[in-house]
């Protein structure tokens, strides 16, 4: 599994347009603490990912006026702001791949792909983008803009909170969401041919039930067994020689890479570093670890990695109290990648 993965970053049905979500990865080993790590801020809202391999989201549609065919679609991200003491503070962002449609046909998967229906090839994700969240009784409505093919249109998710937040086995903090809405297909131009435009129900019905998880930094393990961790080396020498000597020798083992090959100078191992120091209190000491990784490698950098890198560090910004450098950090992101989904969710924890 990749780092992204991992983390999350960087989306599940033809109308999936929820509200919420966290991406799941195996526990790595555990390591050392250092230091007992402090909470995290219990009232204020933080983002959290997609945890596709503990959610679900799936539509179906009536075919012929009798059954009902199921499908969904698997390749998905999605991010959420989520604020637990004023949950109408939250948002969603939620990118939806349209290659990989499963219905358990494969035939008519492919022709779903078609310009006949999505056009994968012509409007290749389908998108949710929140704009408010509304209290409704003791449950939520997601209100946002759904975007299809080359339509966007404005709907309203219903939902509930069906797990409130807490920690789950691996020490990560976690909640859970559930709901179901009804959409036209018709509105967004999924039409097929005649005889299927006929013989296929208009209401489509999306079911979902999300996780949405944030690391526990601790409990990550640093490194392969091959080479030793970038990430581990700065976390160590900053308690023992200060974050400034830790952070130059660090540059120093970086710049003789090419004949230092045991250390592994991976964006993960940089990312989890900071978000140890975001744990322990030090978030202002991450956004300084994440800095020089930035600098190292952004030219070499793939666009979505850059931007979540941008987005983490923007956060613990944020959290050190340095509002103006956030905002700035998150604008950079927003130049590097527009359509992540951590860079719109942030938008409502920092804009």
């Amino acid at each position: 599994m990749t780092w992204r993965g991992r983390l999350g970053l960087l989306l599940v049905t033809t109308f999936a347009i929820t509200i919420v979500a966290g991406s799941s990865a195996a526990k790595g080993p555990k390591a050392a603490r250092a230091t007992a790590p402090a909470p995290p801020p219990a009232q204020r809202g933080l983002v959290y990912v997609v945890d596709n391999a503990h959610s679900f989201m799936e539509f179906s549609v009536r075919l012929l006026g009798f059954n009902r065919v199921r499908g969904a679609f698997p390749d998905y991200e999605a991010h959420i702001y989520y604020d637990s003491s004023s949950v109408t503070k939250s948002a969603v962002s939620m990118r939806i791949a349209v290659a990989g449609v499963s219905t358990h046909e494969p035939e008519r998967d492919h022709h779903l792909e078609s310009p006949d229906f999505f056009d994968a090839a012509k409007f290749p994700y389908m998108r949710f983008d929140s704009r408010q969240i509304v209290a409704d009784g003791n449950n939520f409505v997601a209100v946002g803009d759904l975007t299809i093919r080359d339509v966007t249109r404005s709907i309203a998710v219903p939902f509930a909170i069906t797990s409130p937040l807490g920690v789950d086995p691996f020490g990560n903090p976690r909640f859970s969401v559930a709901g179901h809405v009804t959409l036209s297909r018709t509105d967004y131009g999924v039409l097929g041919p005649a005889f299927w435009n006929k013989s296929i129900g208009d209401s489509v019905e999306i079911e979902f039930e999300f996780g949405a998880r944030r690391w526990n930094y601790d409990d990550l393990g640093w490194n392969n067994s091959q080479r030793k961790s970038i990430g581990e080396f700065i976390f160590h020498a900053a308690d023992s020689v200060g974050m400034d000597r830790a952070l130059q020798a660090s540059r120093d083992r970086w710049a003789r890479r090419q004949g230092e090959q045991e250390w592994n100078f991976g964006l993960f191992e940089y990312m989890k570093c900071a978000g140890r120091l975001g744990q322990h209190g030090r978030p202002g000491e991450g956004a300084e670890v994440l800095k020089q990784v930035i600098e190292l490698r952004a030219d070499s950098t793939a666009a979505p990695d850059l931007a979540a890198v941008l987005c983490q560090r923007a956060e613990l910004l944020a959290l050190a109290g340095q509002g103006r450098a956030a905002h700035d950090e998150l604008a950079r992101a927003m130049a590097v990648d527009s359509a992540s989904t951590y860079v719109r969710a942030l938008r409502h924890a920092i804009d």
